[in-house]
């Protein structure tokens, strides 16, 4: 019939059109992360959070641990998700070049972005030695280990044919979404707090330690130029989500 000719060449052109060029999973994780920044704003929810920050750091400090060796274990296997828009130069994309300097400054810096954050809300000397010295110990350990798994099976991760470890891609995504709903609840507790931190040391903690993170989950779900533009949306609504809770305290 010809209406149904007509709704399929439709389909075509909306999967062909501005709808296909974007991905579903990468707009999701911003609308969550969105919607999780404007749930934190809120009086009830940031009482909340001020009430049970302790269980929130320790939550954040598991996930901050692995979160270092995550990133530099996901960008030494040549079959991990995103990685070949870093290290083949013939695949490289702008996206994958930021990552790189963003990445530079979270092993920099960003990694102890949640120690300071935890001396906001008076964490104690173990907790800020591991959070500051752990990821770091792990990153050495995970490097090593990858290192003599991959002899034992004949070079099966580093193969530039080598095929992707079964769940990785899940495993890591997973754990940075997590990572960054953890990370955005406890900087509006820093912002929120009475005895909070200057708000551009909170500002330059989302920047460092936020931000890298967000572009992991975009390279390995292979994030198109469009993908970009919520993926901004959400992070500048954050810094926004920030200042305001920073005035409000």
């Amino acid at each position: 019939m010809w209406w149904t000719v007509r709704v399929t060449e439709i389909s075509q052109s909306v999967k062909g059109g501005l709808l296909g060029r974007v991905r579903w999973r990468n707009l999701l994780v911003d609308v969550v992360l969105i919607g999780a920044a404007v749930s934190y704003a809120s009086t009830l929810v940031q009482d909340w959070l001020l009430e049970h920050h302790t269980a929130l750091l320790y939550l954040l400090a598991a996930l901050h641990l692995i979160m270092l060796p995550l990133l530099t274990i996901s960008q030494l296997m040549p079959a991990s998700p995103g990685a070949q828009f870093i290290l083949d130069r013939n695949e490289r994309t702008p996206l994958g070049r930021i990552f790189i300097w963003s990445y530079v400054g979270y092993f920099g810096f960003g990694f102890i972005v949640p120690a300071l954050l935890g001396l906001t809300v008076g964490s104690n000397l173990a907790m800020e030695l591991s959070l500051i010295f752990g990821p770091l110990v792990l990153t050495v350990v995970a490097f090593f280990l990858l290192e003599a798994i991959d002899k034992r099976s004949d070079y099966r991760y580093s193969r530039l044919d080598a095929k992707p470890a079964v769940g990785f891609g899940r495993v890591l995504v997973f754990s940075c979404w997590l990572y960054l709903l953890c990370m955005e609840a406890m900087l509006m507790v820093a912002a929120a707090h009475p005895k909070g931190m200057p708000v551009l040391m909170i500002l330059g903690g989302a920047v460092l330690g936020y931000l890298p993170v967000r572009l992991c989950i975009a390279l390995a779900q292979k994030a198109r130029p469009l993908d970009l533009i919520p993926l901004l949306a959400a992070f500048v609504h954050l810094l926004y989500r920030i200042l305001v809770a920073r005035t409000a305290s």
